[in-house]
């Protein structure tokens, strides 16, 4: 554990009557204390678990007021770098967040990120962006391509499927209302970044399936887009278990196309690709899922 405080470069330079008096506003100044304990956490100079020095004694260091320092403070626990304790033996300790908090964590910033930032609001200049348009095409994209990466690991690796599959099973009951096919759909694709078996590689691509899910995930699913997810997620799930990254390649990228085209505005400007298309209902027959000791039988 560290207890002591890294020499502080100074205050940062304010801004209007402020600057001009060389003294910064309060808020200025907790935001560049969080700033300068920001990087003392991530830098290892405090680390998982060590509690920081007193409020007093970082007050008196920095030369700041309780609020001040409070305010600088709060935004580490904003950002999730610190966890407060009340009562004897308490203070600010640095957090120790698991991948599953570090995904929820990711999802809720990316879910925001598309939203307009509030005119004159914190870290937006007046007359700030409006809502990113491109927005839902873009976190589309870099979600299938975590999951391409989840699925390709997990097709290398010999991955058990039964998870991946029995969320097919659920979405190939056409009787099931749009929330609950929405689910499966979203479950087995947190099923297939936990199927790489790498716990920094899932994490961030569960946080991109949870934010593109929480964006995206409560529109209607007509019967012919439910088979067309079906025989998607059949591919996927056959080229895991017979251990072919090529498969799992193809049918994601396949996805992509597809979903790309079922986003509000995206018809005229989808991509150009040839897409498997949907079977009629009357012919619908659920492929089993292969599995790798078929194949060894097989041969």
């Amino acid at each position: 554990m560290s207890s002591d405080i890294p020499p502080d470069p100074g205050p940062a330079s304010g801004k209007g009557a402020a600057a001009a008096s060389g003294k910064p506003r309060p808020v200025e100044r907790a935001r560049s204390i969080a700033a300068f304990l920001q990087d003392s956490i991530l830098s290892g100079h405090y680390r998982p678990g060590d509690r920081l020095p007193s409020e007093a004694d970082l007050c008196a260091h920095f030369a700041v007021s309780r609020p001040t320092m409070r305010e600088a403070l709060g935004r580490l626990a904003a950002n999730g770098l610190i966890r407060t304790r009340r009562g004897a033996g308490g203070g600010a300790f640095v957090a120790r967040p698991s991948m599953q908090d570090s995904a929820r964590h990711l999802a809720t910033l990316v879910a925001l990120s598309g939203l307009a930032a509030r005119p004159g609001g914190d870290g937006a200049e007046a007359g700030g962006p409006a809502p990113d348009a491109a927005w839902p095409e873009t976190l589309l994209g870099a979600r299938v391509q975590l999951l391409m990466a989840c699925a390709r690991m997990a097709a290398m690796t010999g991955a058990d499927i039964g998870f991946i599959r029995a969320q097919i099973d659920r979405q190939s009951d056409f009787a099931l209302d749009d929330a609950a096919f929405h689910d499966a759909c979203h479950r087995m694709h947190l099923a297939v970044c936990e199927a790489s078996a790498n716990a920094l590689l899932c994490m961030l691509g569960q946080a991109l399936v949870e934010a593109y899910h929480s964006r995206t995930g409560r529109g209607p699913v007509e019967p012919r887009e439910r088979a067309r997810y079906l025989a998607f997620h059949v591919r996927l799930a056959n080229g895991i278990a017979g251990g072919r990254p090529q498969d799992t390649d193809a049918a994601l990228t396949d996805l992509w196309h597809f979903e790309y085209e079922r986003l509000p505005g995206a018809a005229e400007t989808a991509p150009q690709a040839q897409v498997e298309r949907p079977p009629r209902m009357r012919d619908l027959r659920i492929p089993p899922v292969q599995r790798l000791g078929d194949e060894d039988g097989a041969s």
